[in-house]
């Protein structure tokens, strides 16, 4: 297993135009999700969990996971892994 960790969102507008509110992303606090390879919205693309946690001082919604499907990545030839949840 490969422990994943880093910044999962802050609020900011996105590139696709929403705008995240902090109090929308502190909700995600302590919720358990999927970690996804490259956005990959199939099944075969979930190669672990992650656990969300809000950092309240820096209004950043942080990811600490494991990646635990390393056969997927390699099966893939994946040189650049962009996690998603």
């Amino acid at each position: 297993m490969l422990k994943v960790e880093g910044t999962l969102a802050m609020p900011r507008k996105s590139l696709n135009g929403n705008f995240y509110f902090a109090s929308e992303l502190a909700k995600g606090h302590d919720k358990v999700v999927k970690l996804r390879l490259n956005h990959d919205k199939t099944d075969s693309g979930v190669i672990g969990e992650s656990l969300l946690i809000w950092d309240q001082e820096k209004e950043h919604l942080n990811y600490q996971g494991y990646q635990a499907n390393l056969q997927i990545v390699k099966y893939r030839n994946v040189k650049e892994l962009n996690y998603s949840s």
